[in-house]
Protein backbone atom coordinates (compact mmCIF):
# COMPACT_ATOMS: atom_id res chain seq x y z
CA UNK A 1 0.00 0.00 0.00
CA UNK A 2 1.55 2.86 -1.28
CA UNK A 3 0.83 6.73 0.48
CA UNK A 4 2.12 10.28 -0.75
CA UNK A 5 5.91 10.36 0.36
CA UNK A 6 7.89 13.01 2.44
CA UNK A 7 9.70 15.94 0.95
CA UNK A 8 13.68 16.15 0.94
CA UNK A 9 13.72 11.88 1.77
CA UNK A 10 17.87 11.17 2.79
CA UNK A 11 16.90 7.25 2.31
CA UNK A 12 14.61 5.47 1.09
CA UNK A 13 14.67 1.77 0.19
CA UNK A 14 13.89 1.50 -3.57
CA UNK A 15 17.57 -0.02 -4.53
CA UNK A 16 17.57 -2.05 -1.67
CA UNK A 17 16.98 -5.70 -1.87
CA UNK A 18 16.67 -8.23 1.14
CA UNK A 19 13.88 -11.10 1.45
CA UNK A 20 14.76 -12.73 4.32
CA UNK A 21 14.63 -11.73 8.22
CA UNK A 22 18.51 -12.89 8.65
CA UNK A 23 21.19 -9.99 9.63
CA UNK A 24 23.00 -8.69 6.79
CA UNK A 25 24.07 -5.34 5.10
CA UNK A 26 22.11 -4.35 2.44
CA UNK A 27 23.80 -1.75 0.37
CA UNK A 28 21.05 1.65 -0.24
CA UNK A 29 21.81 4.47 -2.14
CA UNK A 30 23.11 6.67 0.54
CA UNK A 31 25.48 3.77 2.25
CA UNK A 32 25.22 0.39 4.14
CA UNK A 33 22.87 -0.80 6.73
CA UNK A 34 22.71 -3.83 8.46
CA UNK A 35 19.21 -5.34 8.60
CA UNK A 36 19.06 -7.20 12.12
CA UNK A 37 15.19 -9.77 11.77
CA UNK A 38 14.42 -6.94 9.13
CA UNK A 39 13.76 -7.19 5.64
CA UNK A 40 12.96 -5.13 2.54
CA UNK A 41 8.90 -5.53 2.46
CA UNK A 42 7.05 -5.04 -1.21
CA UNK A 43 3.93 -6.65 -0.05
CA UNK A 44 0.28 -5.37 -0.17
CA UNK A 45 0.63 -5.56 4.25
CA UNK A 46 3.99 -3.10 3.91
CA UNK A 47 3.11 0.37 4.12
CA UNK A 48 5.72 2.54 1.70
CA UNK A 49 5.51 5.53 -0.15
CA UNK A 50 7.29 4.35 -3.15
CA UNK A 51 7.37 0.24 -3.81
CA UNK A 52 9.59 -0.99 -1.31
CA UNK A 53 9.60 -0.32 2.74
CA UNK A 54 11.82 -1.97 5.50
CA UNK A 55 9.87 -4.03 7.66
CA UNK A 56 11.40 -4.93 11.13
CA UNK A 57 9.78 -8.08 13.00
CA UNK A 58 11.71 -7.89 16.78
CA UNK A 59 15.08 -6.70 15.47
CA UNK A 60 16.46 -3.57 13.52
CA UNK A 61 18.00 -1.34 10.71
CA UNK A 62 21.22 0.69 11.71
CA UNK A 63 23.74 3.00 9.18
CA UNK A 64 27.11 1.46 8.98
CA UNK A 65 28.67 4.78 8.35
CA UNK A 66 28.56 8.35 9.20
CA UNK A 67 26.63 11.60 8.36
CA UNK A 68 29.53 13.98 9.18
CA UNK A 69 27.62 16.92 8.28
CA UNK A 70 25.50 15.97 11.55
CA UNK A 71 21.88 16.04 12.35
CA UNK A 72 19.31 18.53 13.07
CA UNK A 73 15.79 17.27 12.62
CA UNK A 74 15.42 13.83 11.90
CA UNK A 75 11.65 12.83 10.31
CA UNK A 76 10.86 8.91 10.05
CA UNK A 77 7.92 7.84 8.12
CA UNK A 78 6.47 4.37 10.23
CA UNK A 79 3.43 2.33 10.25
CA UNK A 80 2.09 -0.84 11.56
CA UNK A 81 2.48 -3.98 9.12
CA UNK A 82 -0.84 -4.59 7.85
CA UNK A 83 -3.04 -5.55 10.89
CA UNK A 84 -0.61 -5.86 13.88
CA UNK A 85 -1.13 -3.92 16.41
CA UNK A 86 0.87 -2.45 19.64
CA UNK A 87 4.00 -1.73 18.58
CA UNK A 88 5.77 1.53 18.33
CA UNK A 89 9.94 2.06 17.05
CA UNK A 90 12.87 3.83 19.16
CA UNK A 91 14.57 6.33 16.82
CA UNK A 92 18.63 5.87 18.69
CA UNK A 93 21.76 8.25 17.67
CA UNK A 94 25.49 6.99 18.00
CA UNK A 95 28.47 9.59 17.82
CA UNK A 96 31.18 6.63 17.93
CA UNK A 97 31.15 4.71 15.29
CA UNK A 98 28.15 2.96 16.16
CA UNK A 99 29.90 1.35 19.34
CA UNK A 100 26.95 2.80 21.94
CA UNK A 101 23.63 4.36 20.95
CA UNK A 102 21.59 6.43 22.61
CA UNK A 103 17.89 7.13 22.52
CA UNK A 104 16.74 10.64 20.95
CA UNK A 105 13.19 11.35 23.09
CA UNK A 106 10.37 11.86 21.12
CA UNK A 107 9.00 8.94 19.84
CA UNK A 108 5.09 7.71 19.28
CA UNK A 109 3.35 5.74 22.24
CA UNK A 110 2.00 3.77 19.64
CA UNK A 111 1.73 3.21 15.98
CA UNK A 112 -1.62 2.55 13.27
CA UNK A 113 -2.03 1.38 10.15
CA UNK A 114 -1.29 3.98 8.34
CA UNK A 115 1.84 5.44 7.37
CA UNK A 116 2.77 8.81 8.96
CA UNK A 117 6.31 10.74 9.17
CA UNK A 118 7.49 11.27 12.48
CA UNK A 119 9.97 14.43 14.00
CA UNK A 120 12.63 13.92 16.36
CA UNK A 121 14.75 17.01 16.99
CA UNK A 122 18.17 16.07 17.49
CA UNK A 123 20.54 18.86 16.72
CA UNK A 124 23.96 16.82 17.25
CA UNK A 125 27.12 18.11 15.69
CA UNK A 126 29.73 16.33 14.08
CA UNK A 127 29.71 12.87 13.36
CA UNK A 128 26.38 11.02 13.77
CA UNK A 129 24.84 7.24 12.57
CA UNK A 130 21.04 6.30 13.73
CA UNK A 131 19.33 2.67 14.72
CA UNK A 132 15.60 2.45 13.95
CA UNK A 133 14.52 -0.38 16.63
CA UNK A 134 10.96 -2.09 17.46
CA UNK A 135 9.68 -1.80 20.88
CA UNK A 136 8.41 -5.23 20.80
CA UNK A 137 10.71 -8.06 20.63
CA UNK A 138 7.66 -10.31 19.34
CA UNK A 139 6.24 -11.14 15.87
CA UNK A 140 4.29 -7.85 15.68
CA UNK A 141 6.03 -5.82 12.85
CA UNK A 142 6.59 -1.94 11.91
CA UNK A 143 7.05 -0.59 7.91
CA UNK A 144 9.96 2.25 8.20
CA UNK A 145 10.11 4.55 4.90
CA UNK A 146 11.55 7.59 3.77
CA UNK A 147 14.59 8.83 6.54
CA UNK A 148 14.96 12.37 6.56
CA UNK A 149 18.02 14.03 8.41
CA UNK A 150 18.97 17.69 7.84
CA UNK A 151 22.53 18.83 8.49
CA UNK A 152 22.95 20.11 11.78
CA UNK A 153 23.21 23.88 12.26
CA UNK A 154 23.92 25.50 15.11
CA UNK A 155 20.55 26.76 17.09
CA UNK A 156 19.58 30.28 18.01
CA UNK A 157 20.52 31.23 20.90
CA UNK A 158 18.32 30.76 24.33
CA UNK A 159 18.66 32.46 27.09
CA UNK A 160 17.48 31.25 30.40
CA UNK A 161 18.15 33.47 33.53
CA UNK A 162 20.78 36.49 34.19
CA UNK A 163 22.58 37.54 37.67
CA UNK A 164 22.04 40.08 39.08
CA UNK A 165 18.85 41.26 38.12
CA UNK A 166 19.31 44.91 38.58
CA UNK A 167 22.22 46.89 39.13
CA UNK A 168 23.54 50.49 38.42
CA UNK A 169 25.96 51.22 35.32
CA UNK A 170 28.87 49.22 35.54
CA UNK A 171 28.06 46.74 36.78
CA UNK A 172 28.85 42.84 35.18
CA UNK A 173 25.89 40.93 34.77
CA UNK A 174 26.40 36.90 33.99
CA UNK A 175 24.00 35.48 31.23
CA UNK A 176 23.44 31.58 31.49
CA UNK A 177 21.62 29.95 28.28
CA UNK A 178 22.35 27.67 25.51
CA UNK A 179 24.27 28.36 21.97
CA UNK A 180 26.15 31.44 22.89
CA UNK A 181 29.14 30.81 20.72
CA UNK A 182 29.81 32.74 18.44
CA UNK A 183 27.60 35.71 19.04
CA UNK A 184 27.83 38.49 17.11
CA UNK A 185 25.74 41.42 19.03
CA UNK A 186 24.28 41.84 22.56
CA UNK A 187 21.63 44.39 23.40
CA UNK A 188 19.95 45.59 26.22
CA UNK A 189 16.60 47.09 26.11
CA UNK A 190 16.94 46.94 22.81
CA UNK A 191 19.88 49.00 22.62
CA UNK A 192 23.22 47.40 21.49
CA UNK A 193 25.80 46.85 24.57
CA UNK A 194 30.09 46.15 22.92
CA UNK A 195 31.25 45.64 26.12
CA UNK A 196 29.67 41.42 26.61
CA UNK A 197 32.65 38.71 26.37
CA UNK A 198 31.23 34.90 25.10
CA UNK A 199 32.67 32.58 28.38
CA UNK A 200 31.30 29.90 26.55
CA UNK A 201 28.49 28.50 24.85
CA UNK A 202 26.39 28.44 28.16
CA UNK A 203 27.55 32.01 29.37
CA UNK A 204 28.38 35.21 28.98
CA UNK A 205 28.66 38.59 30.47
CA UNK A 206 28.16 42.04 30.01
CA UNK A 207 28.78 45.82 31.50
CA UNK A 208 26.21 47.40 32.10
CA UNK A 209 26.54 50.94 30.06
CA UNK A 210 26.48 54.40 31.48
CA UNK A 211 23.42 55.54 29.78
CA UNK A 212 21.80 52.12 30.43
CA UNK A 213 17.74 51.71 30.71
CA UNK A 214 15.71 48.70 31.92
CA UNK A 215 14.48 45.91 29.76
CA UNK A 216 14.93 42.68 28.47
CA UNK A 217 18.56 41.33 27.50
CA UNK A 218 19.18 39.69 23.91
CA UNK A 219 22.21 37.79 22.53
CA UNK A 220 22.51 37.20 18.28
CA UNK A 221 24.65 34.57 16.90
CA UNK A 222 24.39 34.07 13.18
CA UNK A 223 21.63 31.31 13.48
CA UNK A 224 19.43 33.80 15.20
CA UNK A 225 18.46 36.11 18.44
CA UNK A 226 17.87 34.80 22.01
CA UNK A 227 15.62 37.04 23.98
CA UNK A 228 15.09 36.80 27.70
CA UNK A 229 12.06 36.65 29.45
CA UNK A 230 12.71 39.10 32.33
CA UNK A 231 14.09 42.24 32.10
CA UNK A 232 17.17 43.37 33.71
CA UNK A 233 16.12 46.27 36.25
CA UNK A 234 19.31 49.49 35.69
CA UNK A 235 19.28 51.31 39.32
CA UNK A 236 19.36 55.16 38.90
CA UNK A 237 21.97 56.56 41.78
CA UNK A 238 20.25 58.69 44.39
CA UNK A 239 22.12 61.64 44.25
CA UNK A 240 23.70 63.74 47.77
CA UNK A 241 21.05 65.85 48.78
CA UNK A 242 21.38 70.06 49.60
CA UNK A 243 19.77 71.91 52.02
CA UNK A 244 18.85 75.45 50.91
CA UNK A 245 16.86 76.60 53.89
CA UNK A 246 14.71 75.65 56.89
CA UNK A 247 11.34 77.46 58.24
CA UNK A 248 10.87 78.45 60.72
CA UNK A 249 14.49 78.06 61.92
CA UNK A 250 13.81 79.07 65.75
CA UNK A 251 11.71 78.19 67.92
CA UNK A 252 10.61 77.62 71.73
CA UNK A 253 10.82 74.50 73.64
CA UNK A 254 7.64 72.69 74.52
CA UNK A 255 5.40 71.55 71.76
CA UNK A 256 6.10 69.49 68.70
CA UNK A 257 7.32 71.74 65.77
CA UNK A 258 6.88 71.11 62.27
CA UNK A 259 9.68 72.81 59.90
CA UNK A 260 9.84 72.75 55.76
CA UNK A 261 13.24 71.97 54.03
CA UNK A 262 13.76 73.24 50.93
CA UNK A 263 16.69 72.21 49.01
CA UNK A 264 17.28 69.83 45.80
CA UNK A 265 18.35 65.69 45.60
CA UNK A 266 15.51 64.63 48.06
CA UNK A 267 13.80 61.09 47.41
CA UNK A 268 10.98 59.29 49.02
CA UNK A 269 14.21 56.96 50.79
CA UNK A 270 15.35 60.19 52.39
CA UNK A 271 15.77 60.99 56.23
CA UNK A 272 16.13 64.11 58.21
CA UNK A 273 18.36 64.07 61.25
CA UNK A 274 18.34 66.42 64.22
CA UNK A 275 22.16 66.11 65.58
CA UNK A 276 22.35 62.85 63.85
CA UNK A 277 19.13 61.28 64.96
CA UNK A 278 16.25 61.06 62.66
CA UNK A 279 13.31 62.69 63.00
CA UNK A 280 9.78 61.84 61.47
CA UNK A 281 9.37 63.28 58.09
CA UNK A 282 7.67 63.50 55.12
CA UNK A 283 8.66 63.74 51.09
CA UNK A 284 7.19 65.97 49.00
CA UNK A 285 9.44 66.75 46.45
CA UNK A 286 12.64 66.41 45.28
CA UNK A 287 13.09 70.42 46.59
CA UNK A 288 11.16 69.77 49.70
CA UNK A 289 10.53 67.47 52.73
CA UNK A 290 8.93 68.26 55.98
CA UNK A 291 9.81 67.36 59.39
CA UNK A 292 8.66 67.39 62.93
CA UNK A 293 10.73 68.32 65.84
CA UNK A 294 9.52 66.19 68.69
CA UNK A 295 7.85 67.49 71.56
CA UNK A 296 10.11 67.77 74.76
CA UNK A 297 13.44 68.45 73.13
CA UNK A 298 15.59 70.82 75.27
CA UNK A 299 16.50 73.91 74.47
CA UNK A 300 20.08 74.27 72.26
CA UNK A 301 21.35 74.79 68.51
CA UNK A 302 20.78 71.53 66.95
CA UNK A 303 22.19 70.35 63.62
CA UNK A 304 19.42 69.23 60.36
CA UNK A 305 20.91 67.04 57.66
CA UNK A 306 19.03 65.24 55.11
CA UNK A 307 20.55 61.76 53.98
CA UNK A 308 20.11 59.76 50.97
CA UNK A 309 20.41 55.70 51.30
CA UNK A 310 22.68 54.15 48.44
CA UNK A 311 23.19 53.57 45.95
CA UNK A 312 24.55 56.89 45.02
CA UNK A 313 23.31 58.93 47.94
CA UNK A 314 24.99 60.81 51.17
CA UNK A 315 24.64 63.11 53.61
CA UNK A 316 23.42 66.98 52.86
CA UNK A 317 25.26 70.16 54.40
CA UNK A 318 24.05 70.77 57.67
CA UNK A 319 21.79 74.18 58.85
CA UNK A 320 21.09 75.09 62.25
CA UNK A 321 17.78 74.89 64.04
CA UNK A 322 17.24 76.43 67.40
CA UNK A 323 15.46 75.78 70.35
CA UNK A 324 14.83 78.43 73.11
CA UNK A 325 13.51 78.71 76.56
CA UNK A 326 10.20 80.70 76.71
CA UNK A 327 9.97 84.35 78.38
CA UNK A 328 8.47 84.38 81.65
CA UNK A 329 4.42 85.75 81.19
CA UNK A 330 2.50 86.73 84.28
CA UNK A 331 -0.67 85.40 83.96
CA UNK A 332 -2.17 86.83 86.93
CA UNK A 333 -1.54 87.67 90.94
CA UNK A 334 -3.90 87.28 94.06
CA UNK A 335 -5.13 89.53 96.02
CA UNK A 336 -5.34 91.94 93.44
CA UNK A 337 -5.25 95.06 95.84
CA UNK A 338 -4.86 95.82 99.76
CA UNK A 339 -6.07 98.08 102.69
CA UNK A 340 -4.07 100.41 105.31
CA UNK A 341 -5.17 99.75 109.19
CA UNK A 342 -6.88 102.38 111.27
CA UNK A 343 -10.01 104.27 109.98
CA UNK A 344 -10.51 101.59 107.36
CA UNK A 345 -8.01 102.72 104.84
CA UNK A 346 -8.04 100.59 102.15
CA UNK A 347 -5.55 101.32 99.14
CA UNK A 348 -5.50 99.89 95.39
CA UNK A 349 -1.87 100.03 94.34
CA UNK A 350 0.39 98.70 90.80
CA UNK A 351 3.79 99.59 90.04
CA UNK A 352 4.24 102.92 88.93
CA UNK A 353 7.95 102.38 87.84
CA UNK A 354 11.25 103.49 89.53
CA UNK A 355 13.39 106.40 89.75
CA UNK A 356 17.14 106.60 91.60
CA UNK A 357 16.63 102.80 92.26
CA UNK A 358 13.99 103.35 94.65
CA UNK A 359 10.42 101.15 93.50
CA UNK A 360 7.61 103.73 92.74
CA UNK A 361 4.11 102.76 93.79
CA UNK A 362 0.34 104.30 93.31
CA UNK A 363 -1.86 103.80 95.21
CA UNK A 364 -5.58 104.88 95.45
CA UNK A 365 -7.29 104.83 98.14
CA UNK A 366 -10.97 103.34 98.19
CA UNK A 367 -12.71 105.41 101.04
CA UNK A 368 -11.74 108.99 100.42
CA UNK A 369 -12.59 110.13 96.83
CA UNK A 370 -9.86 107.92 95.46
CA UNK A 371 -7.08 110.10 96.49
CA UNK A 372 -3.97 108.78 94.53
CA UNK A 373 -0.96 107.93 96.80
CA UNK A 374 2.62 107.62 95.62
CA UNK A 375 5.27 105.22 97.77
CA UNK A 376 8.69 105.96 97.63
CA UNK A 377 10.39 102.03 98.57
CA UNK A 378 13.96 101.57 99.22
CA UNK A 379 15.61 99.79 96.41
CA UNK A 380 19.56 100.18 95.51
CA UNK A 381 19.66 102.52 97.62
CA UNK A 382 17.97 105.56 100.45
CA UNK A 383 17.14 108.29 99.63
CA UNK A 384 18.58 110.47 101.98
CA UNK A 385 18.50 109.63 105.02
CA UNK A 386 14.51 108.97 105.31
CA UNK A 387 12.05 106.16 103.57
CA UNK A 388 9.83 108.70 101.87
CA UNK A 389 6.40 108.66 101.45
CA UNK A 390 4.77 111.10 99.14
CA UNK A 391 0.95 111.31 99.06
CA UNK A 392 -1.46 113.30 96.84
CA UNK A 393 -3.15 115.45 99.45
CA UNK A 394 -2.52 117.07 103.07
CA UNK A 395 -1.95 115.40 106.04
CA UNK A 396 -3.04 115.79 109.58
CA UNK A 397 -3.42 114.71 113.12
CA UNK A 398 -6.99 112.35 113.30
CA UNK A 399 -6.58 110.45 116.43
CA UNK A 400 -4.64 107.73 117.42
CA UNK A 401 -1.56 109.47 116.09
CA UNK A 402 -3.21 109.07 112.43
CA UNK A 403 -3.69 111.20 109.91
CA UNK A 404 -6.32 111.76 106.79
CA UNK A 405 -5.13 112.99 103.86
CA UNK A 406 -6.31 115.84 102.04
CA UNK A 407 -5.31 117.44 98.78
CA UNK A 408 -2.20 119.20 98.39
CA UNK A 409 0.10 117.95 101.55
CA UNK A 410 3.10 115.72 101.67
CA UNK A 411 4.42 113.68 104.44
CA UNK A 412 7.88 112.31 104.72
CA UNK A 413 7.96 109.72 107.32
CA UNK A 414 11.42 108.60 109.37
CA UNK A 415 13.46 105.27 109.67
CA UNK A 416 12.38 102.74 111.34
CA UNK A 417 10.30 99.63 112.49
CA UNK A 418 7.19 99.31 110.51
CA UNK A 419 4.26 101.74 111.56
CA UNK A 420 0.79 100.92 110.79
CA UNK A 421 -0.18 102.59 107.61
CA UNK A 422 -0.96 106.87 108.44
CA UNK A 423 1.09 106.77 111.67
CA UNK A 424 3.98 109.07 111.79
CA UNK A 425 7.45 107.82 114.06
CA UNK A 426 7.13 109.12 118.03
CA UNK A 427 7.94 112.98 117.86
CA UNK A 428 7.41 113.55 114.51
CA UNK A 429 4.60 115.91 112.64
CA UNK A 430 3.73 115.96 109.51
CA UNK A 431 4.65 118.84 107.30
CA UNK A 432 3.98 120.14 103.62
CA UNK A 433 6.02 119.46 100.78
Amino acid sequence: MSNPSTAGAFKDFETGMKTSYAAAAVALASGSWTFSDALIGTTFSDRFNGLKSARIRAGCIRMDFDKTTGAGIVTVNAALYGIDTGATFLLEKSTYGGVTFTTVPGGPATLTNTLMPYTFTVNQAGNVRFRITNTLATTVRISIDDISITNYTTPAPAISSFSPASGLPGTVVTVTGTNFTGATAFALNGAAVTGFTVVNATQLTFTVPAVATSGTIAVTTPTGTGTSAASFTVLVPNPVPVITSITPNTASVGAATPVTITGTGFTAASVVNADGNPIASTFVSATQITGTVPAGAPAGVYSITVVNPTPGGGTSNAITFTLTNPVPTITSFTPTSGGGRGHGYHHGCQPAGSQGGVCRYLCRNQLHGGIAHEYHLRGARRLGQHQRHHFGGNARWHGHRRYALQPGIGHAGYPGPARPHGVPEPGHRPHTR
